[in-house]
């Protein structure tokens, strides 16, 4: 009996010194992480204020705020491009003191060919200059990269890419313009920047999830997978997992703006934000409302004419199952 508790005391000892040796190495991590979040914040900054100088201050010496858009495909010229420069053109036109910058990956092309392709391919003429940041490390997000666990290796480079943007500029405000969530804890923790982001189409959605539940086979589930229940499992897990970090990401951003009602809900369940806004793009949409407004009034249709924006989805198809004719008018 002696003997065991001997050993019983020696245990509880041994366990005590374990338990106040880890509690002690994890402070000093954490202490040694928060200095080195403050050195990087500290010397970020330093640096970007020698970068571009033009930006910080304007034509009077004043300081100038600067908005960064992170779009690695800038020059490709879809309906995303056309809502990266519709969306500079508007903080242009309302807030015409503001510098913005794009971070691309497009190599081999120049600003101005960027500009003029918006030019030519949307109509869209911006009112002041843009600056380009050009980044090298582009490859990390293309999908070819990764056969297998796709979703998790573009997560992996678009941090990697992040990395590159935030080392080459810190900006006074960020925006993630082409779905790179991950890279908006960069910018927001490292770069003190206040964040947000234009989210198009979800890196993930809960149909996806159901999806491989179901084990359906579709593009983003093979049918090797889907007809085996211990990979589908596998998957689902891996998925969920994703699911909960891009999620975790996504609502560290000030402020998010999606393109539809369906990317809207994915993204509330998701992200689990309170910040999410509508499908209302920009100040020209609402004054082309207006104006439309305006001819109503002056035919004497009022009473004949009712505008709805941004309703849901669930909404619009009651709409549409009630009417006589369908007329749908938006172009590119």
């Amino acid at each position: 009996m002696a003997i065991m508790a001997t050993l019983t005391e020696f245990i509880q000892h041994f366990l005590s010194k374990m338990i106040t040796l880890l509690i002690g190495t994890c402070i000093i991590l954490i202490i040694l992480f928060a200095l080195t979040v403050l050195f990087l914040r500290f010397w970020l900054k330093k640096r970007s204020s020698t970068l571009l100088p033009h930006l910080r201050k304007n034509s009077k010496g004043e300081r100038t705020l600067v908005v960064g858009f992170f779009h690695p495909y800038c020059n490709a010229g879809g309906g995303g491009e056309r809502v990266l420069w519709i969306a500079i053109k508007t903080l242009q036109v309302k807030y015409p003191g503001i510098k913005c910058l794009v971070y691309t990956g497009d190599l081999g092309v120049t600003g101005n060919d960027i500009m003029e392709k918006a030019r030519q391919r949307f109509n869209i003429a911006l009112p002041s200059s843009v600056e380009f940041i050009f980044l090298k490390r582009r490859k990390w997000v293309e999908a070819k990269k990764y056969p297998f666990f796709t979703l998790l290796g573009q997560s992996i480079g678009s941090v990697i890419l992040g990395m590159e943007a935030l080392w080459s500029y810190v900006p006074d405000i960020y925006i993630d313009s082409m779905g790179y969530a991950f890279t908006i804890p960069l910018f927001k923790y490292f770069g003190r920047c206040t964040v947000g982001c234009y989210v198009h189409y979800p890196t993930i959605s809960t149909d996806m999830l159901n999806r491989v539940h179901q084990r359906q086979q579709t593009y983003n589930n093979a049918s090797f997978i889907s007809r085996s229940a211990v990979l589908s499992s596998a998957k689902l897990v891996y998925y969920k997992l994703f699911a909960y970090f891009y999620g975790l990401a996504g609502k560290r951003s000030h402020f998010i703006m999606v393109n539809s009602s369906w990317t809207f809900r994915h993204i509330a369940e998701l992200w689990k934000s309170p910040s999410t806004v509508g499908s209302g793009r920009n100040l020209e949409d609402i004054q082309r409302v207006e104006s439309l407004k305006s001819m109503c009034s002056a035919l004497e249709l009022e009473n004949n004419v009712e505008f709805r924006l941004n309703v849901s989805f669930d909404e619009l198809k009651e709409l549409m199952s009630k009417s006589m004719i369908g007329l749908h008018t938006m172009c590119c």
